[in-house]
């Protein structure tokens, strides 16, 4: 542990000093000097202030306060990021947990200690480990612009881990087979016909709700017949939440998603009505209320869970519907990896194989039939038992009265 001088960038007659504890060096802001002795006294002095356990500088008494620091820190950063990750990760962080809790709590004076009973009240509140990692991140954030803005010494988060339980459940999905799609679709097209081009757009081209939302007629291209190769939309707009629209892509980039025969004619039927309502131009929205704006965020979910019910099956959302598009792609029309990537706006393999396939609904075994040396037909095939005699302790009593010989562990 000491305190070292340095010239940064060399050659550049500007002298820094450097804290060095436990083998790891970072350089103290805050202290820039024109020559090597002025430098070297101050550093004197802070060795002398670590000598006696003191903190390497006061507690500065004019740090402004967490709450005003962490809304000018929200500022800067929604011209840094999109509307919708500010509103949802950053607005929602700061506005409903970080303030509350430090409230006008300096920002210098918050301890490491401090940081983990803000961590611990929020699991204590019933927040998911997900949702307090992204709190955390949030907070880390803030430190570390105060820590480039010369206001704290160090990023009291960094040093502060989670407490993660051993065993996370993976949040669960429900997928349909392309049979039970077909069933869901026409439920929905004799029951609430007038919902009928939304989910079959939404069925068949596994958008998400929020591109669905902020979808215009501008970027749909029907082609000039059904066989017509060029039918697609173009993913430009995004809306979620009540109102928050925008002009780009969960990724940042427009992708072109393949418009199917029935999407395409389903689109078409729906594009008639909506001129002969007055809409229906280049700039309106596909799908929207009587008034041109566009739909409830919760309206599509309300209708497919009646539908579900009608059909007989299990209750789906929308996002259940897009895991069904890539599910069904993968094992049963056995697309390719990258067109199904390509169609979904995914940068990775990996995102469509940890949280999108879902093999569990296409278990069959005639394909691992293919590694046995004779297909079944040239097998005997001996007579099945209509009791297995080790399926309970009964079954397994004879007319002699004896009873087999119990395992042990």
């Amino acid at each position: 542990m000491g305190i070292t001088t340095r010239e940064k960038p060399k050659g550049s007659g500007r002298w820094r000093l450097f804290y060095n504890k436990c083998g790891r060096t970072r350089e103290i802001p805050g202290f820039t000097f024109k020559t090597k002795q002025a430098a070297e006294e101050t550093g004197e002095k802070l060795r002398a202030r670590l000598s006696l356990g003191l903190p390497l500088r006061e507690r500065s008494q004019d740090s402004p306060p967490l709450n005003q620091y962490a809304l000018e820190w929200l500022e800067r950063m929604k011209r840094r990021v999109k509307a919708n990750t500010w509103r949802a990760d950053y607005y929602t962080a700061v506005t409903h947990h970080i303030n509350p809790h430090f409230g006008s709590r300096s920002v210098g004076e918050i301890r490491p200690a401090d940081v983990r009973a803000f961590f611990d009240h929020l699991a204590e509140k019933g927040l998911a480990e997900k949702t307090v990692s992204n709190i955390r991140g949030v907070l880390s954030a803030i430190f570390r612009s105060a820590l480039e803005d010369e206001v704290v010494e160090r990023n009291p988060v960094q040093l502060v881990r989670l407490r993660r339980s051993r065993r996370r459940r993976k949040k669960q999905f429900n997928t349909l087979t392309l049979t039970e799609l077909h069933r869901l679709l026409e439920t929905i097209q004799e029951h609430f016909p007038e919902w009928y081009a939304f989910f079959a757009v939404l069925a068949y081209t596994g958008l998400r709700l929020s591109e669905m939302r902020g979808l215009r007629w501008a970027s749909v291209q029907f082609g000039e017949s059904a066989e017509d190769p060029k039918r697609y939309i173009t993913v430009r707009e995004t809306i979620t939440g009540p109102s928050l629209a925008d002009d780009v892509t969960k990724t940042g980039k427009e992708r072109r998603v393949d418009l199917n025969i029935e999407a395409r004619q389903a689109l078409l039927d729906h594009h008639v009505e909506e001129l002969a309502k007055g809409r229906g131009r280049a700039k309106d929205y596909v799908f929207c209320r009587p008034s041109g704006t566009f739909l409830r965020e919760g309206h599509a979910n309300e209708i497919l869970t009646k539908a579900c019910a009608l059909a007989g099956l299990k209750r789906v959302t929308a996002i259940d519907l897009r895991h069904t598009y890539i599910t069904v792609m993968l094992y049963e029309l056995e697309e390719d990896y990258l067109y199904a990537i390509d169609q979904v706006g995914h940068a990775s393999v990996e995102m469509i194989l940890r949280h999108y396939g879902h093999p569990e609904r296409y278990h069959r075994p005639e394909k691992v039939d293919r590694m046995a040396p004779r297909p079944a037909t040239d097998r005997p095939s001996p007579a099945i038992p209509s009791v297995s005699p080790w399926e309970t302790r009964e079954n397994m009593v004879g007319d002699a009265g004896f009873e087999p010989a119990t395992s042990r562990v």
